[in-house]
Protein backbone atom coordinates (compact mmCIF):
# COMPACT_ATOMS: atom_id res chain seq x y z
CA UNK A 1 0.00 0.00 0.00
CA UNK A 2 1.11 3.38 -0.63
CA UNK A 3 1.93 5.28 2.10
CA UNK A 4 -0.64 8.45 2.71
CA UNK A 5 1.44 11.33 2.61
CA UNK A 6 -1.08 13.93 2.28
CA UNK A 7 -3.45 15.92 4.03
CA UNK A 8 -6.09 15.72 1.32
CA UNK A 9 -9.23 17.81 0.44
CA UNK A 10 -11.58 14.53 -0.35
CA UNK A 11 -11.21 11.18 1.14
CA UNK A 12 -9.71 8.78 -1.78
CA UNK A 13 -9.46 5.19 -2.21
CA UNK A 14 -7.95 3.28 -4.53
CA UNK A 15 -6.36 -0.33 -4.45
CA UNK A 16 -2.70 1.71 -3.67
CA UNK A 17 -3.87 4.69 -1.59
CA UNK A 18 -5.57 6.03 1.29
CA UNK A 19 -6.04 9.72 1.28
CA UNK A 20 -7.85 11.27 4.57
CA UNK A 21 -9.96 14.83 3.72
CA UNK A 22 -8.08 17.64 4.50
CA UNK A 23 -9.35 20.07 7.19
CA UNK A 24 -9.33 22.81 5.24
CA UNK A 25 -11.98 23.57 2.87
CA UNK A 26 -10.08 24.09 -0.72
CA UNK A 27 -8.49 22.24 -3.25
CA UNK A 28 -6.09 18.64 -2.22
CA UNK A 29 -3.37 19.10 -0.53
CA UNK A 30 -0.15 17.44 -2.32
CA UNK A 31 1.55 14.59 -1.90
CA UNK A 32 5.01 14.37 -0.19
CA UNK A 33 7.28 12.84 -2.36
CA UNK A 34 11.01 11.18 -2.07
CA UNK A 35 13.40 10.51 -4.62
CA UNK A 36 13.62 6.61 -2.98
CA UNK A 37 10.72 4.75 -4.54
CA UNK A 38 7.43 4.39 -2.51
CA UNK A 39 6.01 1.22 -0.86
CA UNK A 40 3.98 -1.25 -3.31
CA UNK A 41 2.56 -3.50 -1.14
CA UNK A 42 -1.42 -4.55 -1.10
CA UNK A 43 -3.31 -3.20 0.76
CA UNK A 44 -3.75 -6.11 3.60
CA UNK A 45 -1.90 -5.70 7.07
CA UNK A 46 -0.90 -9.34 7.83
CA UNK A 47 0.85 -10.85 10.72
CA UNK A 48 4.66 -10.75 8.86
CA UNK A 49 4.12 -6.76 9.12
CA UNK A 50 4.30 -6.80 12.89
CA UNK A 51 7.68 -6.21 14.91
CA UNK A 52 9.75 -6.60 11.89
CA UNK A 53 12.67 -4.53 13.92
CA UNK A 54 14.50 -5.47 16.69
CA UNK A 55 13.63 -3.59 19.75
CA UNK A 56 15.50 -1.20 21.51
CA UNK A 57 17.27 -1.83 25.07
CA UNK A 58 14.99 -0.75 27.76
CA UNK A 59 16.21 0.90 31.01
CA UNK A 60 13.82 0.08 33.66
CA UNK A 61 12.53 3.39 35.48
CA UNK A 62 9.95 5.46 35.26
CA UNK A 63 11.73 8.01 32.73
CA UNK A 64 9.18 10.91 32.63
CA UNK A 65 7.26 10.41 35.63
CA UNK A 66 6.59 14.41 35.50
CA UNK A 67 5.75 14.43 31.75
CA UNK A 68 7.94 16.66 29.04
CA UNK A 69 8.47 17.62 25.90
CA UNK A 70 10.81 16.52 23.00
CA UNK A 71 11.79 17.10 19.56
CA UNK A 72 11.23 14.32 17.32
CA UNK A 73 15.24 12.77 16.09
CA UNK A 74 15.33 12.98 12.50
CA UNK A 75 17.51 10.46 11.02
CA UNK A 76 21.34 11.84 9.99
CA UNK A 77 21.33 14.13 13.00
CA UNK A 78 23.38 14.17 16.14
CA UNK A 79 21.23 13.22 19.08
CA UNK A 80 20.53 16.53 21.29
CA UNK A 81 19.33 15.54 24.83
CA UNK A 82 15.46 17.47 23.61
CA UNK A 83 14.63 14.81 20.92
CA UNK A 84 13.56 10.79 20.83
CA UNK A 85 12.70 8.57 18.62
CA UNK A 86 9.55 6.41 18.04
CA UNK A 87 11.15 3.15 19.21
CA UNK A 88 11.90 4.51 22.56
CA UNK A 89 8.53 6.04 23.00
CA UNK A 90 6.64 2.40 22.13
CA UNK A 91 9.43 0.84 24.26
CA UNK A 92 8.27 -2.84 22.59
CA UNK A 93 10.14 -4.79 25.16
CA UNK A 94 7.85 -3.83 28.13
CA UNK A 95 4.41 -2.63 25.91
CA UNK A 96 1.45 -4.23 26.93
CA UNK A 97 -1.41 -2.80 24.89
CA UNK A 98 -1.83 0.51 22.91
CA UNK A 99 -4.44 2.60 21.47
CA UNK A 100 -3.25 4.62 19.11
CA UNK A 101 -4.94 7.33 16.74
CA UNK A 102 -3.79 9.88 13.73
CA UNK A 103 -5.10 11.68 10.91
CA UNK A 104 -2.44 9.71 8.56
CA UNK A 105 -0.78 6.36 8.37
CA UNK A 106 1.73 4.45 7.41
CA UNK A 107 0.03 0.79 8.60
CA UNK A 108 3.11 -1.47 7.21
CA UNK A 109 5.72 1.06 9.56
CA UNK A 110 4.13 1.72 12.53
CA UNK A 111 2.73 -2.11 12.85
CA UNK A 112 6.94 -3.11 12.32
CA UNK A 113 7.19 -1.26 15.66
CA UNK A 114 4.40 -3.07 17.85
CA UNK A 115 5.00 -6.48 19.15
CA UNK A 116 1.79 -7.67 18.07
CA UNK A 117 3.75 -10.91 16.91
CA UNK A 118 5.98 -11.37 19.76
CA UNK A 119 3.43 -11.03 22.29
CA UNK A 120 0.75 -12.87 22.51
CA UNK A 121 -1.18 -11.08 24.47
CA UNK A 122 -0.81 -7.68 22.91
CA UNK A 123 -3.89 -6.12 22.14
CA UNK A 124 -4.54 -2.42 19.95
CA UNK A 125 -6.87 0.12 19.19
CA UNK A 126 -6.65 2.22 16.43
CA UNK A 127 -8.54 5.66 16.15
CA UNK A 128 -8.76 7.17 12.82
CA UNK A 129 -10.68 9.50 10.26
CA UNK A 130 -13.47 7.11 8.48
CA UNK A 131 -16.07 9.77 7.13
CA UNK A 132 -17.79 7.55 4.52
CA UNK A 133 -19.49 3.71 4.81
CA UNK A 134 -17.04 2.51 2.11
CA UNK A 135 -13.33 4.32 3.73
CA UNK A 136 -14.66 2.43 6.67
CA UNK A 137 -15.18 -0.59 4.98
CA UNK A 138 -11.95 -0.74 3.71
CA UNK A 139 -10.14 -0.37 6.66
CA UNK A 140 -12.00 -2.87 7.98
CA UNK A 141 -10.78 -5.19 5.65
CA UNK A 142 -7.34 -4.12 5.52
CA UNK A 143 -7.00 -5.80 9.04
CA UNK A 144 -9.11 -8.29 8.80
CA UNK A 145 -6.08 -10.82 8.80
CA UNK A 146 -4.86 -8.91 12.15
CA UNK A 147 -5.70 -10.51 14.75
CA UNK A 148 -6.26 -8.53 18.24
CA UNK A 149 -6.94 -5.34 16.60
CA UNK A 150 -9.94 -2.90 17.00
CA UNK A 151 -10.27 0.34 14.50
CA UNK A 152 -12.25 3.03 16.04
CA UNK A 153 -14.16 5.50 13.93
CA UNK A 154 -14.99 8.75 15.71
CA UNK A 155 -18.32 10.29 14.53
CA UNK A 156 -17.61 12.45 10.98
CA UNK A 157 -21.56 13.36 10.78
CA UNK A 158 -22.85 17.08 9.37
CA UNK A 159 -20.03 19.43 9.48
CA UNK A 160 -17.18 17.67 10.79
CA UNK A 161 -14.60 17.07 8.29
CA UNK A 162 -11.21 15.65 9.89
CA UNK A 163 -10.03 13.09 12.59
CA UNK A 164 -7.34 14.99 12.90
CA UNK A 165 -5.72 13.99 16.57
CA UNK A 166 -3.13 12.81 17.35
CA UNK A 167 -2.63 10.66 20.53
CA UNK A 168 -0.86 7.46 21.97
CA UNK A 169 -1.84 5.29 25.36
CA UNK A 170 0.44 2.97 26.04
CA UNK A 171 0.21 0.34 28.87
CA UNK A 172 3.33 -0.68 29.93
CA UNK A 173 4.63 -3.94 32.30
CA UNK A 174 7.95 -3.76 33.70
CA UNK A 175 10.00 -8.01 33.39
CA UNK A 176 9.69 -9.40 36.94
CA UNK A 177 12.89 -9.43 38.91
CA UNK A 178 14.42 -6.40 36.83
CA UNK A 179 16.77 -4.23 38.44
CA UNK A 180 15.55 -0.94 38.97
CA UNK A 181 11.74 -1.64 39.08
CA UNK A 182 9.34 -4.04 40.89
CA UNK A 183 8.57 -7.33 39.75
CA UNK A 184 6.45 -7.18 36.94
CA UNK A 185 5.56 -3.70 37.72
CA UNK A 186 2.82 -1.56 35.35
CA UNK A 187 2.71 2.40 34.06
CA UNK A 188 0.66 3.91 31.49
CA UNK A 189 2.73 6.03 29.12
CA UNK A 190 0.68 9.23 27.53
CA UNK A 191 2.22 10.28 24.27
CA UNK A 192 0.64 13.40 22.60
CA UNK A 193 2.86 14.33 19.78
CA UNK A 194 2.26 16.77 16.47
CA UNK A 195 3.57 13.67 14.28
CA UNK A 196 1.19 11.64 12.51
CA UNK A 197 1.79 7.72 12.64
CA UNK A 198 4.53 7.78 9.30
CA UNK A 199 7.84 7.26 8.97
CA UNK A 200 8.90 11.08 7.40
CA UNK A 201 7.02 12.55 10.86
CA UNK A 202 9.02 10.74 13.17
CA UNK A 203 12.28 11.57 11.41
CA UNK A 204 12.86 8.47 9.49
CA UNK A 205 11.92 7.98 4.96
CA UNK A 206 14.58 10.65 4.98
CA UNK A 207 14.67 12.75 8.14
CA UNK A 208 13.33 16.06 6.65
CA UNK A 209 10.14 16.37 8.65
CA UNK A 210 10.33 17.22 12.37
CA UNK A 211 7.46 17.30 14.93
CA UNK A 212 7.34 18.00 18.73
CA UNK A 213 6.08 15.42 21.39
CA UNK A 214 4.50 15.56 25.00
CA UNK A 215 4.85 12.09 27.25
CA UNK A 216 4.27 11.29 30.34
CA UNK A 217 4.30 7.98 32.30
CA UNK A 218 1.89 7.33 35.30
CA UNK A 219 2.53 4.80 38.02
CA UNK A 220 -0.77 2.29 38.27
CA UNK A 221 -2.58 2.75 41.58
CA UNK A 222 -1.73 0.52 44.65
CA UNK A 223 -5.35 -0.10 45.12
CA UNK A 224 -7.54 0.69 41.97
CA UNK A 225 -10.85 -0.40 43.41
CA UNK A 226 -10.44 2.18 46.22
CA UNK A 227 -12.20 5.93 45.06
CA UNK A 228 -9.72 8.64 44.20
CA UNK A 229 -9.67 12.64 43.10
CA UNK A 230 -9.77 13.36 39.58
CA UNK A 231 -7.45 15.96 37.92
CA UNK A 232 -8.42 17.94 35.76
CA UNK A 233 -6.68 16.20 33.17
CA UNK A 234 -8.28 12.97 33.46
CA UNK A 235 -11.66 14.23 33.62
CA UNK A 236 -10.87 15.88 30.13
CA UNK A 237 -9.22 12.99 28.69
CA UNK A 238 -11.53 10.85 29.67
CA UNK A 239 -14.24 13.20 28.20
CA UNK A 240 -12.30 13.38 24.55
CA UNK A 241 -11.91 9.54 24.27
CA UNK A 242 -15.77 8.75 25.27
CA UNK A 243 -17.07 11.23 22.68
CA UNK A 244 -15.00 9.57 20.07
CA UNK A 245 -15.94 6.04 20.81
CA UNK A 246 -13.49 4.75 22.76
CA UNK A 247 -15.00 1.56 24.79
CA UNK A 248 -15.81 2.29 28.34
CA UNK A 249 -13.50 -1.08 29.17
CA UNK A 250 -10.17 1.31 28.26
CA UNK A 251 -11.21 4.46 30.07
CA UNK A 252 -11.95 1.98 33.31
CA UNK A 253 -8.45 0.75 32.88
CA UNK A 254 -6.77 4.44 32.02
CA UNK A 255 -8.70 5.38 35.53
CA UNK A 256 -6.94 2.61 37.29
CA UNK A 257 -2.95 4.85 37.50
CA UNK A 258 -2.44 7.74 39.35
CA UNK A 259 -2.85 10.96 37.56
CA UNK A 260 -1.18 13.31 40.23
CA UNK A 261 1.09 14.44 38.39
CA UNK A 262 -0.95 15.89 35.97
CA UNK A 263 -2.59 17.76 38.56
CA UNK A 264 -1.27 21.47 37.32
CA UNK A 265 -1.66 20.43 33.59
CA UNK A 266 -5.00 20.62 31.18
CA UNK A 267 -5.46 17.88 28.75
CA UNK A 268 -6.65 19.97 25.70
CA UNK A 269 -9.34 19.09 23.03
CA UNK A 270 -11.62 19.60 20.47
CA UNK A 271 -14.50 17.85 19.90
CA UNK A 272 -16.18 17.82 16.00
CA UNK A 273 -19.97 18.75 15.97
CA UNK A 274 -22.31 21.21 17.88
CA UNK A 275 -22.20 21.96 21.48
CA UNK A 276 -24.69 23.98 23.57
CA UNK A 277 -25.97 23.76 26.80
CA UNK A 278 -23.69 22.78 30.05
CA UNK A 279 -21.24 21.56 27.15
CA UNK A 280 -20.10 24.88 25.07
CA UNK A 281 -17.20 25.96 26.81
CA UNK A 282 -15.76 22.11 27.39
CA UNK A 283 -14.00 21.70 24.25
CA UNK A 284 -12.23 23.51 21.40
CA UNK A 285 -11.54 27.10 21.79
CA UNK A 286 -14.10 27.92 24.57
CA UNK A 287 -12.45 24.63 26.22
CA UNK A 288 -8.94 25.70 26.12
CA UNK A 289 -10.41 29.73 28.09
CA UNK A 290 -11.62 27.55 30.28
CA UNK A 291 -8.59 25.13 31.24
CA UNK A 292 -6.20 28.55 31.48
CA UNK A 293 -8.76 29.65 34.40
CA UNK A 294 -9.38 26.44 36.23
CA UNK A 295 -5.07 26.45 36.43
CA UNK A 296 -4.94 30.00 37.53
CA UNK A 297 -3.52 30.74 34.23
CA UNK A 298 -5.11 34.01 33.07
CA UNK A 299 -3.47 36.80 32.12
CA UNK A 300 -4.07 40.80 31.65
CA UNK A 301 -3.60 42.52 28.71
CA UNK A 302 0.25 41.97 28.03
CA UNK A 303 -0.04 38.70 27.14
CA UNK A 304 2.47 37.89 24.05
CA UNK A 305 1.45 34.78 21.79
CA UNK A 306 3.93 32.67 19.81
CA UNK A 307 2.35 29.84 17.48
CA UNK A 308 4.08 27.32 15.16
CA UNK A 309 1.55 26.38 12.59
CA UNK A 310 2.21 23.70 9.88
CA UNK A 311 -1.04 24.76 8.19
CA UNK A 312 -3.18 28.14 8.19
CA UNK A 313 -6.82 28.69 7.46
CA UNK A 314 -8.17 31.68 6.59
CA UNK A 315 -6.72 34.17 9.37
CA UNK A 316 -9.00 37.29 10.38
CA UNK A 317 -8.76 39.63 12.82
CA UNK A 318 -11.69 38.25 14.71
CA UNK A 319 -10.56 34.88 15.21
CA UNK A 320 -6.91 36.09 15.93
CA UNK A 321 -8.98 37.91 18.90
CA UNK A 322 -10.70 35.27 20.09
CA UNK A 323 -7.94 32.62 20.21
CA UNK A 324 -6.14 35.84 21.90
CA UNK A 325 -8.80 36.44 24.31
CA UNK A 326 -9.06 32.67 25.32
CA UNK A 327 -5.30 32.01 26.18
CA UNK A 328 -5.99 34.86 28.83
CA UNK A 329 -8.94 32.67 29.61
CA UNK A 330 -11.91 34.74 28.74
CA UNK A 331 -15.00 32.78 26.81
CA UNK A 332 -15.71 34.39 23.95
CA UNK A 333 -19.57 35.45 25.80
CA UNK A 334 -18.14 39.12 25.71
CA UNK A 335 -17.27 39.51 22.17
CA UNK A 336 -20.26 37.37 20.95
CA UNK A 337 -22.50 40.09 23.32
CA UNK A 338 -20.68 42.88 21.62
CA UNK A 339 -21.68 41.28 18.12
CA UNK A 340 -25.48 41.47 19.14
CA UNK A 341 -27.53 44.18 18.44
CA UNK A 342 -29.77 42.78 21.34
CA UNK A 343 -27.87 40.64 23.89
CA UNK A 344 -30.27 37.97 25.34
CA UNK A 345 -30.00 37.70 29.29
CA UNK A 346 -28.53 34.27 29.42
CA UNK A 347 -25.02 35.70 27.95
CA UNK A 348 -24.92 38.23 30.68
CA UNK A 349 -25.75 35.27 33.52
CA UNK A 350 -23.04 32.82 31.89
CA UNK A 351 -20.49 35.30 31.78
CA UNK A 352 -19.67 35.45 35.71
CA UNK A 353 -19.13 32.11 35.50
CA UNK A 354 -16.73 32.35 32.39
CA UNK A 355 -15.20 35.39 33.29
CA UNK A 356 -11.46 35.77 34.79
CA UNK A 357 -11.46 37.82 38.04
CA UNK A 358 -10.51 41.32 37.98
CA UNK A 359 -7.98 42.87 37.19
CA UNK A 360 -7.97 40.53 33.82
CA UNK A 361 -9.57 42.77 31.25
CA UNK A 362 -9.54 41.16 28.04
CA UNK A 363 -7.79 42.82 25.00
CA UNK A 364 -10.49 43.95 21.99
CA UNK A 365 -7.80 46.10 20.44
CA UNK A 366 -6.81 44.41 17.23
CA UNK A 367 -3.90 46.65 16.57
CA UNK A 368 -2.14 45.25 19.85
CA UNK A 369 -3.12 42.02 19.52
CA UNK A 370 -1.43 41.97 16.12
CA UNK A 371 1.62 43.25 17.93
CA UNK A 372 1.65 40.46 20.55
CA UNK A 373 0.77 37.06 18.40
CA UNK A 374 3.49 35.78 16.52
CA UNK A 375 2.40 33.48 14.06
CA UNK A 376 5.62 31.04 12.47
CA UNK A 377 4.84 29.47 9.34
CA UNK A 378 7.54 29.15 6.19
CA UNK A 379 7.98 31.05 3.01
CA UNK A 380 8.24 29.93 -0.35
CA UNK A 381 12.25 29.76 0.38
CA UNK A 382 12.19 27.95 3.38
CA UNK A 383 11.02 25.08 1.83
CA UNK A 384 12.37 25.15 -1.89
CA UNK A 385 15.99 25.12 0.42
CA UNK A 386 14.69 22.07 2.61
CA UNK A 387 16.11 18.91 2.42
CA UNK A 388 13.55 17.43 0.38
CA UNK A 389 12.70 21.13 -1.29
CA UNK A 390 9.04 21.05 -1.78
CA UNK A 391 8.60 17.82 -2.49
CA UNK A 392 8.89 17.86 1.63
CA UNK A 393 6.15 20.26 1.60
CA UNK A 394 2.97 18.50 0.89
CA UNK A 395 1.78 18.75 4.86
CA UNK A 396 2.45 22.34 5.07
CA UNK A 397 -0.93 23.80 4.12
CA UNK A 398 -1.77 27.17 3.11
CA UNK A 399 -4.05 28.54 0.34
CA UNK A 400 -2.73 31.95 -2.01
CA UNK A 401 -6.09 33.49 -2.50
CA UNK A 402 -6.39 33.41 1.73
CA UNK A 403 -3.06 35.45 2.21
CA UNK A 404 -4.50 37.67 -0.60
CA UNK A 405 -7.78 37.66 0.76
CA UNK A 406 -8.83 41.56 2.24
CA UNK A 407 -8.20 41.73 6.17
CA UNK A 408 -5.81 39.05 6.31
CA UNK A 409 -3.44 40.20 8.60
CA UNK A 410 -0.11 39.37 7.69
CA UNK A 411 1.92 41.52 9.49
CA UNK A 412 1.54 38.63 12.31
CA UNK A 413 3.23 35.88 9.84
CA UNK A 414 7.02 35.16 10.90
CA UNK A 415 9.72 33.16 8.99
CA UNK A 416 9.64 29.74 10.26
CA UNK A 417 13.24 28.29 10.05
CA UNK A 418 14.47 25.31 11.62
CA UNK A 419 17.08 25.53 14.07
CA UNK A 420 18.32 21.85 12.38
CA UNK A 421 19.77 23.03 9.21
CA UNK A 422 17.46 21.90 6.25
CA UNK A 423 14.63 20.67 8.19
CA UNK A 424 10.65 21.54 7.99
CA UNK A 425 8.07 21.75 10.42
CA UNK A 426 4.87 19.63 11.10
CA UNK A 427 4.98 21.32 14.52
CA UNK A 428 1.70 22.80 16.43
CA UNK A 429 2.96 24.88 19.54
CA UNK A 430 1.33 27.59 21.15
CA UNK A 431 3.97 29.57 23.40
CA UNK A 432 1.98 31.97 26.09
CA UNK A 433 4.14 34.72 28.25
CA UNK A 434 2.36 36.27 30.49
CA UNK A 435 2.38 39.37 31.64
CA UNK A 436 2.88 38.68 35.47
CA UNK A 437 3.68 35.51 37.73
CA UNK A 438 1.23 33.11 38.83
CA UNK A 439 0.55 30.67 41.35
CA UNK A 440 -1.12 27.61 40.14
CA UNK A 441 -4.42 26.93 41.27
CA UNK A 442 -3.31 23.21 42.31
CA UNK A 443 -0.17 24.10 43.75
CA UNK A 444 0.70 23.25 47.31
CA UNK A 445 -0.68 26.34 49.35
CA UNK A 446 2.60 26.33 51.38
CA UNK A 447 5.93 26.73 50.77
CA UNK A 448 8.69 26.86 53.11
CA UNK A 449 12.19 28.27 52.66
CA UNK A 450 14.41 25.35 51.50
CA UNK A 451 10.90 24.61 48.93
CA UNK A 452 9.79 28.09 47.76
CA UNK A 453 6.32 27.87 46.13
CA UNK A 454 6.80 27.84 42.51
CA UNK A 455 5.64 30.26 39.92
CA UNK A 456 4.73 30.39 36.24
CA UNK A 457 5.68 33.05 33.84
CA UNK A 458 4.80 30.99 30.98
CA UNK A 459 2.47 28.04 29.42
CA UNK A 460 2.78 26.03 26.02
CA UNK A 461 0.16 24.23 24.17
CA UNK A 462 1.52 21.16 22.48
CA UNK A 463 -0.46 18.64 20.13
CA UNK A 464 -2.75 18.40 17.05
CA UNK A 465 -4.31 21.91 16.59
CA UNK A 466 -3.22 23.98 13.93
CA UNK A 467 -3.83 27.95 13.45
CA UNK A 468 -7.41 27.44 12.50
CA UNK A 469 -10.66 27.86 12.97
CA UNK A 470 -11.79 24.49 11.99
CA UNK A 471 -8.92 23.15 14.71
CA UNK A 472 -10.51 25.42 17.36
CA UNK A 473 -14.19 25.68 16.61
CA UNK A 474 -16.41 29.47 16.44
CA UNK A 475 -18.81 30.54 19.09
CA UNK A 476 -22.01 31.75 17.82
CA UNK A 477 -25.54 32.49 19.23
CA UNK A 478 -27.57 29.68 18.51
CA UNK A 479 -30.71 31.06 16.54
CA UNK A 480 -33.55 29.06 18.25
CA UNK A 481 -32.41 29.14 21.66
CA UNK A 482 -30.40 32.26 21.73
CA UNK A 483 -27.71 30.57 23.52
CA UNK A 484 -24.08 30.20 22.94
CA UNK A 485 -23.25 27.34 20.27
CA UNK A 486 -19.56 25.86 19.63
CA UNK A 487 -19.02 24.68 16.55
CA UNK A 488 -16.04 22.49 15.33
CA UNK A 489 -15.02 20.76 12.16
CA UNK A 490 -12.03 18.80 13.41
CA UNK A 491 -11.15 16.27 16.24
CA UNK A 492 -8.15 17.49 17.90
CA UNK A 493 -6.12 16.80 21.05
CA UNK A 494 -3.33 18.55 22.80
CA UNK A 495 -1.65 19.13 26.08
CA UNK A 496 -1.55 22.67 28.14
CA UNK A 497 1.70 22.87 30.33
CA UNK A 498 2.93 25.99 32.64
CA UNK A 499 6.26 26.82 32.66
CA UNK A 500 8.17 26.94 35.66
CA UNK A 501 9.91 31.18 36.29
CA UNK A 502 13.16 31.06 34.96
CA UNK A 503 15.35 31.29 38.61
CA UNK A 504 17.04 34.68 38.79
CA UNK A 505 20.17 35.24 37.12
CA UNK A 506 22.72 35.60 39.32
CA UNK A 507 23.27 39.18 41.66
CA UNK A 508 24.19 42.70 41.67
CA UNK A 509 27.48 43.99 43.04
CA UNK A 510 25.15 44.98 46.25
CA UNK A 511 23.90 40.91 46.35
CA UNK A 512 20.51 41.99 45.23
CA UNK A 513 19.01 39.35 42.77
CA UNK A 514 18.85 40.11 39.15
CA UNK A 515 15.42 40.29 38.60
CA UNK A 516 14.42 39.96 34.59
CA UNK A 517 11.29 41.93 33.18
CA UNK A 518 8.48 40.02 31.96
CA UNK A 519 7.91 39.30 29.36
CA UNK A 520 11.09 38.07 28.63
CA UNK A 521 12.45 36.15 25.56
CA UNK A 522 10.86 33.50 24.16
CA UNK A 523 13.85 31.66 24.72
CA UNK A 524 14.60 32.72 28.45
CA UNK A 525 11.53 32.17 29.02
CA UNK A 526 11.00 28.81 28.21
CA UNK A 527 14.68 27.52 28.41
CA UNK A 528 15.84 24.24 29.54
CA UNK A 529 12.04 23.43 29.88
CA UNK A 530 10.41 23.03 26.17
CA UNK A 531 12.30 23.22 23.05
CA UNK A 532 11.94 26.02 20.75
CA UNK A 533 12.82 24.72 17.25
CA UNK A 534 13.04 27.41 15.20
CA UNK A 535 15.23 30.66 15.14
CA UNK A 536 13.81 33.74 16.45
CA UNK A 537 13.47 36.23 16.41
CA UNK A 538 12.17 36.07 12.95
CA UNK A 539 11.36 38.69 10.19
CA UNK A 540 7.70 38.76 8.47
CA UNK A 541 7.08 36.24 5.73
CA UNK A 542 6.51 38.36 2.22
CA UNK A 543 5.62 35.10 -0.15
CA UNK A 544 4.75 32.00 1.88
CA UNK A 545 4.82 28.59 0.64
CA UNK A 546 1.54 27.74 -0.95
CA UNK A 547 0.50 23.87 -1.33
CA UNK A 548 -0.44 24.50 -4.75
CA UNK A 549 3.03 25.13 -5.99
CA UNK A 550 4.77 21.42 -5.62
Amino acid sequence: MNRVRNEAENAKASANSIAPSNFYSGDAAKPITRSSPGDTRNNTIRLDDADSQPAPPQKISLPYPEGRVFRTHCTGLRRSGDDIQINELLAPNLLQRALLSAFQWDYHWIMSKLPLKRNPNFHMTLVMQGKEPVEREMMQQMFNGTPRVKLVFPNMEGQINCMHSKLMLLWMKRPKNTVGGSDGEEFLRIVVPTANLTDYDWGEGGGFMENMVFVIDLPKRSDPDLAFDQTFFHTELTRFCSHQGIDDSILTDVSYYDFSATRNMAFIHSIGGSHTGDAWDTTGITGLARAVRTLNLSSSNGLEIDYVTSSLGALKDQFLGDLYRACQGHSGLSDLRRRQKKPPAILTSLLSTTTPPPPQEEEIDPTRIRQRFNVYFPSRETVVRSKNGVNGGGTICFQEQWWNAPGMPKDVVKECISKREGMLMHNKILYARLPREVVLSQSSSTSTPEEPKKTYASWVYVGSSNLSESAWGKLVLDRSTKQPKLNIRNWECGVLLPVETPKPRGRTLGGDEVVVGMPMELEKVVEGRVPVPMKVPAGRVERPWFRSEM
